[in-house]
């Protein structure tokens, strides 16, 4: 099956309708993405919390990084395309400007939560931030002014005209809190940078440049304001206190960005069209050295405490991470994954997914969530696991074969695939690339037989088996806007059916306890193909307003379809083919996976950039045992949900001697995390206190078990 992944997100939410128990349960930021990359094109640092914000312009989300681990620890969804941003350190507030939205966002570091949004005049481009006078300063790109805002308020307190003329911009700002002066620079006709007067809020002085100046940046133990020039490939140096040029740096291709550090007294440019960082001795105004980056260099700060550079490679959605001791590259932060497909392994609780973008496969604990190991790979079309032999196979231009246990690439089979899948009771692997499919023996990992399918003019195509009838089925459009799914006997590998509908066919699945066959489609409908595996007809079909991923819950007798459309998961009774739940999950929801053990769905969401990890707890459901006459046993939760710990009352029924008690809590996977009683009781009433010490937030099952009854009652934890 193919299949699409990002990351993995943690929320909170129970959404039942009729039966259905399919609630989302837990997550973990990995990147932030969007449907066409994530785009990160801003970028600033808190020193004061190590922590380094990007703004990322396809995503509109901003990604919060941990300074110390290079890891994303959140995303705030902003739903605008961040032009400029900004940290006030002494109140850990960051703004980010909305250019198309005429307005700046004010985000809590604290719990990088919005919490207001200001009005900022017309078409608001840069920003930048004094935090002694805790005023924020916001260019107007096609107007003649800066927006001043009250830190304190967040309302707009002044207005500063630059006497901009003719067809100019403003482009660049920063701020010298030492002498509280504001530089701005313009370009266009007239170019220039204008210094503003931080105390009465007024223009003060113009340092004409002929050129075109982009970023500012200012050295306040020098007292010396630095300019990049895109066409000239230089910076200019000014002196503070003469406004004055004293100075003009030759760098590389089209000079950007720009931020100093004034401890080392260095200055680091993004040089765009170069690739690279110049590195300047703000002493002598030499260049003393060149980081290449091998992408275009876009935004750039820097952290003074930690001595850490970090600049986005805009063609790359990379934050890399520089040592301002030596100079060198010492990190790579990947703000784009991609991944394309997903699989799970019940053996080993793990998930594994293809990505795109830094071309490797994800590896992810699926008791944690946590990624645990990267497989580096050129690019991936499809992934499935052989739980028995822990292998792990990639459909691409040929076909790789990971080791599971150490997560390393073992072989290499010849042989191109979009689609993959295994059958681990014969261990074969069936790969598909539209015209053929390529059976392997998943013991030598050579082809041992090709089945022609060139007859059916596949086009598209998505691949799975029922190990128990040993048949694989191929779903392809063929031709437009007819859809074919192909059955294959396993034995003698030939198509032995052809069962012909209309549409496009998206993902399949089967069902192997009642040879069921599902397949989602796109046509004058959307909606999921039921086939009865016996007969090869078509049993049914489910409409609903999009239909993309699916997979089945055989334990349950349920499929799970994505439907990107309304960013929810449906959940469909296999008895009677009805929906019986939605739930919502992350944007644009694609492909999906489940493992039977742990009961938990993933699915991957597209422009959410995360795969969102559901549970179905139906399974597992409280039970009540009225087998006492008029002396019922009680199960009850006193406080539910809770926090730290909650009160359990039990009663054990009348039985004329000791009755063996058993009182356990469960997690959703069925694994016993507490005991809390385990011996002989009388008859009667007892009180318990379940410490929840040691456990995440999420839903628990306690269990009373004795001679003649068993009671279940779930209970929801919260930290």
């Amino acid at each position: 099956m193919r299949k699409f992944l990002f990351g993995i997100f943690i929320i909170s939410l129970f959404s039942n309708l009729g039966s259905a128990q399919v609630s989302v349960i837990d997550s973990i930021i990995l990147r932030p993405t969007a449907g066409n990359g994530t785009s990160p094109v801003i970028i600033c640092v808190n020193e004061t919390t190590n922590k380094i914000y990007v703004g990322n312009s396809g995503s509109k989300n901003i990604s919060v990084i941990n300074g110390a681990s290079n890891a994303v620890m959140a995303v705030i969804k902003t739903n605008i395309d961040p032009e400029d941003i900004c940290v006030n350190k002494a109140t850990n507030k960051i703004y980010v400007t909305n250019l198309f939205g005429d307005n700046v966002l004010v985000i809590d570091g604290s719990n990088n939560t919005i919490i207001d949004t200001i009005e900022a005049g017309t078409r608001p481009s840069s920003i930048c931030v004094n935090e002694t006078t805790n005023k924020i300063y916001v260019a107007n790109r096609d107007s003649s002014a800066v927006v001043v805002i009250d830190g304190v308020t967040n309302t707009i307190i002044d207005t500063i005209g630059i006497g901009i003329q003719g067809y100019s911009s403003i482009w660049g700002i920063c701020v010298n809190e030492t002498t509280n002066k504001v530089y701005v620079t313009s370009y266009g006709y007239g170019s220039k940078l204008s210094v503003l007067d931080g105390s009465t809020n007024t223009f003060i002085d113009t340092i004409r440049m002929c050129i075109w100046p982009d970023g500012v940046c200012v050295n306040e133990t020098t007292n010396k304001i630095y300019v990049t020039n895109r066409l000239s490939d230089t910076v200019l140096v000014i002196d503070g206190t003469s406004n004055t040029i004293i100075d003009a740096i030759k760098v590389g291709d089209y000079p950007t960005n720009i931020c100093v550090n004034e401890a080392t007294n260095k200055i680091y440019v993004a040089d765009n069209q170069s690739s690279d960082i110049s590195v300047i001795d703000g002493a002598n105004g030499t260049v003393v050295d060149t980081i290449e980056l091998g992408f275009w260099a876009g935004d750039i700060c820097l952290n003074e405490t930690t001595n850490k550079i970090y600049t986005i490679a805009n063609n790359n959605n990379n934050v890399f991470v520089i040592d301002g001791i030596t100079d060198t590259i010492i990190a790579a932060i990947q703000e784009g994954y991609t991944p394309y497909s997903i699989c799970t392994d019940k053996a080993t609780n793990r998930v594994y997914a293809v990505g795109l973008e830094d071309s490797s496969v994800l590896v992810v604990n699926g008791v944690n969530d946590a990624v645990i190991d990267r497989v580096k790979i050129e690019w991936g079309n499809d992934i499935c696991v052989n739980q028995t032999t822990n292998k792990i196979y990639v459909a691409r231009n040929n076909v790789l074969v990971i080791d599971g246990t150490n997560n390393t690439i073992m072989d290499t089979i010849n042989v191109f695939g979009n689609a993959i899948c295994v059958n681990e009771t014969t261990n074969r692997i069936y790969v598909s690339e539209g015209t053929y499919i390529f059976v392997i023996d998943g013991s030598s990992d050579t082809i041992i037989d090709t089945i022609n399918a060139q007859s059916y003019y596949s086009t598209e195509y998505c691949l799975c088996v029922n190990e128990i009838t040993n048949k694989i089925y191929l779903a392809t459009m063929s031709p437009s806007p007819h859809s074919l799914i192909l059955t294959i006997d396993g034995i003698s590998n030939t198509v032995t059916d052809t069962i012909m509908d209309y549409g496009t066919p998206y993902d399949i699945c089967v069902n192997q306890v009642t040879n069921k066959i599902y397949v989602t489609l796109a046509s004058s409908y959307y909606g999921v193909l039921v086939i009865d595996g016996g007969s090869n007809t078509i049993a049914d079909t489910i409409e609903m307003s999009a239909a993309y991923g699916i997979c089945a819950n055989e334990k349950l007798n349920r499929i799970y379809v994505t439907n990107p459309y309304y960013d929810s998961l449906i959940v469909i009774n296999c008895a009677n083919n009805t929906i019986e739940q939605q739930v919502s999950v992350g944007e644009r929801p694609t492909f999906i996976a489940f493992n039977p053990v742990t009961n938990f769905i993933y699915v991957s969401c597209l422009d959410a950039g995360g795969i969102w990890v559901l549970g179905d707890e139906t399974g597992i459901e409280e039970q009540e045992n009225a087998d006492f006459g008029s002396q019922n046993p009680k199960l009850e939760i006193l406080k539910n949900p809770f926090v730290k710990s909650t009160v359990i009352t039990y009663s054990v029924p009348p039985n004329n001697y000791y009755t063996n008690t058993l009182l356990t809590v469960f997690d959703l996977s069925g694994r016993c995390v507490k005991t809390l009683v385990n011996g002989e009781k009388e008859a009667g009433a007892y009180t318990v206190t379940f410490p929840a010490k040691g456990l995440s937030t999420g839903i628990y099952f306690a269990t009373l078990t004795t001679d003649k009854l068993k009671l279940t009652k779930k209970l929801i934890l919260i930290k």
